[in-house]
């Protein structure tokens, strides 16, 4: 009776993961002139060292829970970065379904607009839980930290490893119950918002597996591209 849908869903995940692991772009820029004086009202902004990659050889002081969501806030909704990816992914998704009898012609803007708003809805619930709500329940740091290492190969495998280990805000090392927690949470929430998608390979138990997987395959490579190699990339191509 239901009509089966192509795997391409697991391209728009992966896009999406990689989207959530990225780093937030910083917009202020300090003033060249004199300083501000003491008195001066603090932006609302967060501050990219504070919501950015915390260098190896040095113990950040730990965000409170307003500053670890309001990081998270800044992230999912505030990121140009993180729109335009998903608008990329929900653009391959409806390439890749022109075959699917449910599509018409005449609807393949409506189509690709409900299909940014999954995607969109699936990547801001991410970043809010794993980097938000799950570190300030959990008591943990979302922030990478640079490995201090020499060498493609232990720089790699300790991208890899952050994604199951992370600091606590005491200092030690941990297990990533946050980003893990996160991960699993919105891979099972997704099935909400495609619910209405025709067919049901999008909904339930596997699907909602394979989402997790893939959110985990994706943020494994973001740690290492967009985070732990991502000042070598810039010095390279002189970003």
């Amino acid at each position: 009776m239901r009509k089966s849908l192509p795997k391409s869903s697991l391209l728009i995940l992966l896009l999406l993961a990689a989207c959530v692991c990225g780093r937030a772009t910083a917009f202020a820029q300090q003033p060249a002139t004199a300083p501000p004086p003491p008195a001066a009202s603090p932006t609302p902004q967060p501050d990219a060292d504070e919501c950015g990659t915390a260098q190896a050889d040095s113990a950040p002081a730990p965000l409170t829970a307003g500053k670890k969501m309001n990081c998270a806030f800044h992230a999912a909704f505030l990121s140009p970065m993180g729109y335009a990816s998903t608008a990329i992914g929900a653009t391959i998704t409806e390439a890749r379904e022109r075959h699917q009898p449910q599509k018409m012609t005449n609807d393949r803007i409506a189509d690709g607009f409900s299909r940014f708003a999954i995607s969109t809805a699936t990547r801001t619930t991410g970043i809010m839980l794993g980097s938000g709500l799950y570190p300030v329940i959990f008591k943990q740091d979302p922030r990478y930290r640079y490995s201090g290492k020499q060498g493609f190969g232990p720089r790699t495998l300790y991208a890899v490893g952050r994604v199951f280990v992370t600091d606590g805000d005491n200092g030690r090392l941990q297990p990533n119950y946050s980003g893990l927690a996160g991960n699993i949470t919105t891979s099972a929430l997704a099935n909400i918002w495609e619910r209405n998608t025709p067919g049901a390979r999008r909904i339930g138990g596997r699907p909602t597996l394979q989402r997790f997987g893939s959110s985990i395959g994706f943020g494994m490579l973001s740690n290492i591209v967009f985070k732990e190699f991502w000042p070598d990339i810039k010095k390279i191509f002189k970003l």
